[in-house]
């Protein structure tokens, strides 16, 4: 039963359960790198202050949201 199931889901236009979709690396870019980014400028900044580090986590932080998304989008689009 259960193999006849997953037969059935690998079938075009089905997901397997846990899958993810294919727009998740871009909305993972997105949001992970912003985060750590202004993490490890956080970590840096707290034994001195450092304004390179912030004005660099958010250069780096902009750009990953940014080409995340268009990778998000690019990767919606060829699926559709």
């Amino acid at each position: 039963m259960k193999v006849a199931e997953r037969m059935r889901a690998s079938e075009p236009g089905e997901r397997t359960f846990g899958a993810l979709p294919r727009q998740a690396p871009g909305a993972m870019i997105a949001c992970l790198v912003p985060i750590s980014a202004f993490g490890f400028a956080w970590m840096g900044s707290r034994s001195r202050r450092s304004v390179e580090a912030w004005v660099t986590a958010a250069v780096v932080g902009t750009t990953a949201v940014i080409c995340g998304s268009i990778l998000a989008i690019k990767a919606a689009e060829a699926h559709a």
